[in-house]
């Protein structure tokens, strides 16, 4: 409803919920959440907690029941919901005002704890009723898979495929994950295998028959690259030759690695320490003069 004030509560529960049923039998929990702030002081460089504010939650219905079976003393719960007003006379007659919260989601905080869901069987419609929508034992109702469990039921929530489908299989179980289902990869193999090798009318037989392997690629060897100093059988190499060292240069200012120049280590280390040479006296820049 609108004008209605929205608010998140993060705390801890003061005790447990409380479940009650109204007269006409639907159910209610209760609860009190403490929210306690907590700031840093830089000067004792410890986290102090402020002063804790004590909200009355209350939650009805499916919902209740669950939060009862759910919630304990102590867990810390985010809750988000209506905050409403709500006074009320004492029996001594002094006049009273309290603040409240009609829960609409509420749920424990896993910053520090860890939980596990569980769908709740249900007796109508919806998602899974009767035992959880996926992987639920029998469902009562509707949802996905009626009478059989969601999705890998043991009796499977889909119908069985028609007697001329060729994707269909023999076994009892059905919908995703029966037993001997599409989910075998061996029974898969041999189905697309057989549905290959069966006759199209109006087709020529043979053209239906198909290579399964794929063809290798013809391995490359790659070239080896000479070492160019090797070749020429040249074992000294000149600083003041910059027409040689500029080849070994990138265009960046690198010196090129072995694998594009292919010296072996002895030359390429030697053209190293000429290239180093020639920048110590100036014959070669250190960085690229490319722009």
């Amino acid at each position: 409803m609108a004008g209605e004030t929205q608010i998140t509560l993060v705390g801890n529960l003061v005790d447990d919920p409380e479940l009650r049923f109204t007269n006409s039998g639907a159910a209610v929990a209760s609860f009190r959440v403490a929210s306690t702030p907590r700031t840093f002081d830089r000067q004792s460089g410890e986290w102090k907690d402020g002063e804790s504010m004590f909200l009355t939650c209350s939650v009805w219905r499916q919902y209740a029941e669950n939060v009862a079976e759910s919630l304990q003393r102590g867990m810390r719960v985010i809750v988000q919901g209506r905050l409403r007003q709500r006074s009320y006379e004492t029996r001594e007659g002094e006049k009273r005002t309290v603040f409240e919260v009609d829960v609409e989601e509420v749920g424990p905080a896993l910053r520090s704890a860890t939980a596990k869901v569980t769908k709740t069987q249900r007796q109508g419609g919806g998602f899974g009723g009767g035992g959880g929508g996926f992987g639920g034992g029998q469902p009562q109702g509707g949802g996905y898979g009626n009478q059989g469990g969601g999705f890998g039921g043991p009796q499977g929530g889909r119908s069985g495929p028609p007697a001329d489908d060729p994707w269909a299989t023999n076994g009892g179980g059905g919908g995703f994950g029966g037993g001997g289902g599409a989910s075998d990869p061996a029974v898969r193999n041999r189905r697309v295998i057989s549905s290959m090798s069966q006759p199209i009318p109006g087709r020529t037989p043979g053209l239906l028959r198909r290579s399964t392997t794929m063809a290798k690629p013809a391995a490359r060897k790659p070239k080896k690259k000479v070492c160019l100093f090797c070749q020429e059988k040249q074992s000294y190499i000149d600083y003041k030759d910059t027409t040689l060292l500029r080849k070994f240069i990138s265009e960046r200012g690198k010196i090129r690695a072995r694998r594009v120049t292919g010296n072996c280590t002895q030359h390429q280390r030697d053209v190293a320490t000429a290239i180093k040479n020639a920048r110590e006296v100036a014959l070669l820049p250190y960085t690229s003069t490319a722009r």
